[in-house]
């Protein structure tokens, strides 16, 4: 079996059994970063992970809630903020949320565009507002909003 095909396999067998993958461009070490984007595609995270980087594996998946879900509850606490402030009296950034496609919380390639997970502050909101989440399963991967949510492993790449 050709690598290529390996890796084809993999990546199959992966979303049948919930598996994801990170890649680390030159560093050996997780991101401490809040927010960190999952692929099912391990040939993503080795092109990520480069000749020196890592690649790392979300080992459980549980801890992810379905984007479709996530999106109900935003946009319920976004219409709760504004019967009680208005419309207007809410940040630009935060209409910019409320009144746009909200499907960018769960874009169709998390790793080619995060959509909303690429905007810091509308992060650190969700972070605070919905401190339950600590992981958003999306489209074609998932987004973890903590360094040590679904408890990653690092990963040696396949040769």
């Amino acid at each position: 079996m050709s690598y290529a095909q390996r890796i084809k396999l993999i990546t199959a067998l992966s979303k049948i059994v919930g598996r994801m993958y990170h890649g680390r461009y030159g560093s050996q070490n997780l991101s401490n970063n809040t927010v960190i984007l999952w692929s099912h595609d391990l040939s993503v995270a080795e092109a990520y992970a480069g000749k020196n980087g890592s690649i790392w594996q979300l080992t459980d998946a549980s801890v992810l809630v379905d984007a479709e879900i996530v999106i109900d509850r935003v946009q319920k606490f976004l219409k709760r903020i504004e019967k009680k402030y208005g419309r207007d009296s809410t940040p630009e950034w935060f209409r910019d949320v409320a009144y746009s496609d909200l499907g960018l919380i769960n874009p169709e390639n998390i790793v080619d565009s995060a959509g909303w997970w690429d905007n810091t502050e509308f992060v650190n909101w969700f972070c605070e507002e919905f401190q339950d989440i600590v992981g958003v399963l999306t489209e074609d991967g998932c987004v973890t909003l903590s360094p040590n949510a679904g408890s990653p492993k690092k990963i040696s790449p396949i040769k």
